[in-house]
């Protein structure tokens, strides 16, 4: 990627279908002016171009020489924005406040673009359009939110319940793009899988009457929100693999069985709150399934 010229990686980054997160992106196109400053001898400091730049980093002004043209030695400026070029592929307000943060630090995109992604965030706007893509959502149980009778493995990928219990994930759910993971019910009485807010489950209880937002695939078929609930989908064997996937930007999470869609169970989430993933069962383990297949 490094080695491509701007008009490539700029048609790449811009490009919807790209499966990749948008932080992602950012430290793609970092990675990229560093090249270019490595080829051209510049110096190890990586900074933005000053205004003698044209705004596709492309070269000086007509009448410098051809040599001093073929690739920008980025200096030091305020006033430098993210217009055109690869920085310009990078979506803003896809970013966290803590990716801002480093963003800032970085000094390659001005501080006013930065501090507008900010306070859209802080107000509740609406997020710009992002790579609405599908991505394996990676995480591991947190042995530090789960109720009394959940015990955790050590590579922290396994659930075992000897009472009707919740255990969180440690990973919060990004709030772009789609979330999807799996958990593999190898056994238990009354198995839950979904989301849940950390200031609102109980750990104690199951997630059904804990306050979760699930698929309830043994004991019931049943979709569960924050204690209400409604016939859906189909139960569950033990061994079954339940799919979740969140899709915040669009408010909604649906569930599958063993690949297979279940629908969407609810439409009227809070991109604004913050959710984990969560499950709860009773007599039984949960597997957390590495790397599923994501959905079509």
């Amino acid at each position: 990627f490094c080695i491509l010229p701007e008009w490539l990686a700029c048609e790449l980054l811009g490009d919807n279908a790209l499966n990749a997160d948008e932080w992602e992106v950012y430290e793609a196109v970092k990675a990229w002016l560093e090249a270019g400053q490595r080829r051209e001898g510049c110096e190890s400091q990586l900074q933005p171009p000053n205004a003698d730049w044209d705004s596709d980093y492309g070269g000086l002004a007509e009448d410098d020489d051809e040599q001093a043209r073929a690739v920008p030695c980025p200096r030091t400026s305020t006033s430098f924005g993210t217009s055109s070029g690869p920085l310009g592929c990078i979506r803003l307000g896809q970013l966290s406040v803590e990716q801002l943060q480093v963003v800032r630090k970085d000094g390659l995109i001005a501080e006013s673009l930065i501090l507008d992604a900010v306070l859209r965030k802080l107000e509740g706007a609406a997020p710009p359009e992002g790579r609405r893509r599908t991505v394996c959502f990676g995480f591991r149980f947190d042995c530090s939110t789960k109720g009394d009778g959940v015990q955790i493995s050590e590579d922290r990928l396994v659930a075992c319940f000897g009472k009707d219990n919740c255990v969180l994930g440690d990973q919060l759910i990004p709030d772009f793009g789609q979330a999807y993971w799996e958990v593999m019910v190898t056994s238990g009485t009354n198995a839950y899988i979904g989301i849940a807010r950390r200031e609102r489950i109980d750990i104690q209880r199951n997630m059904g009457s804990g306050g979760g937002i699930a698929f309830r695939g043994i004991g019931g078929n049943e979709k569960w929100k924050e204690c209400s609930h409604f016939e859906y989908g189909r139960r569950l064997s033990r061994g079954d693999r339940v799919g979740v996937l969140v899709d915040l930007p669009a408010r909604s999470i649906s569930f599958y069985l063993n690949g297979e869609p279940l629908g969407v169970a609810f439409k009227d989430l809070d991109p604004s709150k913050r959710y984990w993933p969560c499950v709860s069962n009773n007599a039984g383990e949960m597997r957390l399934v590495p790397s599923p297949r994501l959905p079509p």
